[in-house]
């Protein structure tokens, strides 16, 4: 079968088969092969043989194909700029633009879409922003609100110079003296005491580790060594030498370093009591104490100020004396504890700041108390007070003995030594096990 001529080269010598290519417009339909395979002759095309009519026909035909080969020519010279081709704007079928969102797929007729900058958020964003909005003024409200409520016990406290140069080594743990002084100034309360005196005396340990803290109640008329005089009762001290002394006094006894000092007196008791809204105290039996100005009745009960303060100050009713009293002042620290710092207290800022400024209006600091102090304090306060909290007498030996400062409280010298040395270790774990005896020896 003879090869088909080349469309990119010119027509052969002989001319008789037409050019081709794009632009080119057959002049003589192809010639269909005989039977036999050869081609039929070639007709007759000059010019001088043909009919004017024909003649006509090929050079309008002419006419068109030189008119497509200028067109042609004018794409391609469409398709350059300054000699280099034009970026093809063709696209394949199955390219998608960019979305860029609801504002990309706009109506024909709309208004253009604004810059990415300045397009409204989706509502999954502003969402987003409210949602952590809310969260971080949550968290500048949880740190905010006790801090502020700190400060505002903090501005109340009352300061006295009590800690000086200490005789006994630092001690593990958060040591707290709790002095109750039995002041009557502001109040309705008589008696026969004479001057200042203390009349109830704690010692509040917080461990640095995660075992209990421990409350321990001083009997006042204990019997020890008042450092530079001699020895007689430990609430003697207080009267001798005022906070500083009282301090030392306790720190020659118990081989401890105090760390804080806190005080109240009977007029602030009251206070602190009446703004937690009152206690909740169960005596067993009914008391009846003129000298305490109190009367009454077994079973528990809710104690305003002036009632719970003479339930913490009574002693001459008890059998057990001034270790029943120190008892009962426990307790009502505990109480105290546990309605000052609980939620529906502390989440409601309308009972929350008049309580603390209170609170704070009826103690007595260290000049070098701070926030933190404070803030362990009451920590420590609620969990010694709590089920898990350890809370006891130092153990005694016995309570009718008789000195020239009267009838005075002896300590147990084993147990009570056993005692503080496990508060010096900060081992109050050890110190449980005290209080557990101690209460099984009482029936509790």
């Amino acid at each position: 079968m003879p090869s088909q001529p080349d469309p990119r080269r010119g027509a052969p010598a002989g001319g008789d088969e037409p050019r081709w290519g794009p632009a080119t417009t057959y002049r003589a339909r192809p010639r269909l092969r005989g039977g036999d395979g050869s081609l039929p002759p070639a007709p007759d095309r000059s010019r001088e043989g043909r009919a004017p009519e024909e003649r006509g026909g090929q050079e309008s035909r002419g006419q068109e194909s030189r008119s497509q080969e200028r067109r042609g020519h004018e794409r391609a010279a469409e398709g350059t700029t300054y000699g280099r081709p034009r970026p093809s704007s063709h696209r394949p079928s199955n390219h998608r633009p960019p979305d860029h969102g609801p504002a990309s797929r706009r109506s024909p007729g709309a208004s253009p879409a604004a810059p990415p900058s300045a397009r409204r958020p989706s509502s999954a964003v502003r969402r987003r922003r409210a949602v952590v909005g809310v969260v971080a003024l949550l968290a500048v409200a949880l740190v905010a609100y006790p801090v502020a409520l700190g400060l505002t016990a903090l501005g109340a406290l009352g300061r006295v110079d009590a800690l000086g140069a200490s005789a006994v080594e630092d001690t593990p743990g958060s040591t707290y003296l709790l002095v109750g002084s039995d002041s009557r100034e502001g109040t309705d309360i008589g008696g026969d005491a004479e001057g200042a005196r203390t009349d109830s005396i704690l010692l509040l340990h917080v461990p640095d580790g995660s075992g209990p803290s421990v409350l321990v109640s001083l009997p006042r008329d204990s019997y020890v060594e008042v450092p530079g005089y001699y020895e007689t009762k430990i609430n003697a001290a207080y009267s001798l030498g005022g906070a500083p002394l009282l301090v030392d006094t306790v720190e020659l006894a118990t081989g401890l370093k105090v760390d804080d000092y806190v005080e109240t007196g009977f007029e602030g008791f009251a206070d602190v009591v009446d703004a937690v809204g009152g206690v909740e105290m169960c005596p067993p039996t009914a008391i009846v104490d003129p000298r305490a100005d109190l009367d009454i009745p077994a079973g528990c009960q809710e104690m305003g100020g002036l009632t719970a303060l003479g339930y913490a100050r009574t002693r001459y009713e008890d059998p057990r004396g001034d270790l029943g009293r120190a008892d009962r002042q426990r307790e009502l620290m505990a109480a105290i504890a546990a309605e000052g710092t609980s939620p529906g207290l502390l989440l409601n800022p309308f009972r929350a700041f008049p309580t603390a400024a209170a609170g704070g209006s009826a103690l007595t600091v260290d000049e070098s108390t701070g926030l933190g102090d404070l803030v362990t304090f009451a920590r420590g306060m609620r969990a010694a007070s709590s089920a898990d909290g350890v809370s006891m007498t130092v153990p005694v030996a016995a309570t009718d003995r008789v000195t020239n400062s009267g009838q005075v409280v002896d300590w147990d010298e084993e147990q009570a030594d056993a005692l503080w040395s496990a508060l010096r270790a900060d081992d109050t774990e050890a110190v449980r096990a005290l209080a557990d005896a101690q209460a099984a020896a009482l029936g509790g």
